[in-house]
């Protein structure tokens, strides 16, 4: 695959733990292309939007007693801004619609 603003780019720290069996990590890109934001979805289906929701849910739940709460990583990858759409970049966010990208496993 070549670098170029045929899609959007962007890096990922090194080194981040990888989500715990049964959790699901989403990313979603926002609508101005700014960054991304990570979200982590519970077997239950609750999602997280913090470490300090992760942490009170594993206190709460003594089945998910073997994870920590830093197993949960919210560090998002970094847009490459010189990939996005020329006409992407103009547009401002309203708190409007959002791309949803999965994590790869």
């Amino acid at each position: 695959m070549e670098y170029d603003n045929s899609r959007v780019w962007v890096i990922d720290k090194p080194n981040l733990p990888k989500t715990p069996p049964g959790f699901h990590r989403d990313l979603v890109l926002r609508k101005d292309f700014s960054k991304l934001d990570c979200y982590y979805f519970a077997p239950n289906g609750r999602k997280f939007r913090a470490g300090t929701e992760v942490a009170s849910f594993l206190k709460e739940n003594i089945e998910y007693k073997d994870l920590s709460a830093t197993d949960f990583s919210f560090s998002v990858p970094k847009v490459m801004m010189d990939t996005v759409p020329v006409a992407a970049a103009k547009v401002e966010s309203s708190g409007g619609s959002k791309r949803k990208f999965s994590s790869v496993k």
